[in-house]
């Protein structure tokens, strides 16, 4: 009696071949489904509060140097990094840190928000309303600016002389040789 195979062995090559390509497909589609397998996380086995514990100590051996300490209240993950949120002298700041916890951003930008100017967050003062407002005119002696200015000045004097109080002010330096800033270089006439 023969061997009979049960599978000749050009089939059996086939076979592999056909296995060999779904799985490939198959590897291929999630490696583009995962963004190259970035989902799952091969880390070196850092832990964030780990992480956060490294960052705090730089921070305070490094960046506070004693005049203050930095403590962690809460850690979280965000995106590629850790956020860590920190208390400082009673305050909280965000800082962010890779997870890897070799690099530290202290600061972060919002890049889809506008930033905002800490001179739209400060109000103006408020114009205190007078009967009679004061005018200060300060000029320096030969200065074709300040000549210019008062030169300005003179035909208004009489024209605001009961609604307004104008009052020219002089400053002189005692070192106008030059040769930049002296004792007693500023002083301020008042006429």
């Amino acid at each position: 009696m023969e061997n009979v195979e049960p599978f000749p062995q050009k089939e059996r090559k086939s076979n592999y071949w056909k296995i060999l390509t779904v799985v490939l497909g198959v590897l291929l589609i999630a490696s583009v489904v995962t963004d190259g397998f970035r989902q799952f996380s091969f880390s070196s086995g850092i832990t964030g509060q780990a992480v956060a514990d490294k960052s705090v100590g730089f921070i305070n051996q490094n960046l506070l140097q004693g005049q203050a300490a930095a403590s962690v209240k809460t850690v979280e993950t965000e995106g590629d990094l850790y956020k860590i949120k920190l208390l400082i002298n009673g305050k909280d700041f965000d800082t962010y840190v890779t997870k890897d916890g070799k690099k530290l951003f202290v600061q972060s930008f919002d890049l889809e928000q506008a930033p905002v100017s800490a001179a739209a967050n400060t109000p103006a003062p408020a114009a205190v309303k007078n009967d009679k407002p004061e005018v200060l005119l300060f000029t320096m002696s030969y200065c074709p600016y300040g000549n210019q200015a008062e030169d300005a000045m003179i035909p208004v004097i009489p024209l605001l002389d009961k609604k307004a109080v104008i009052e020219p002010h002089y400053v002189i330096y005692s070192n106008y040789g030059g040769g930049g800033r002296k004792k007693n270089s500023g002083i301020l006439l008042k006429l």
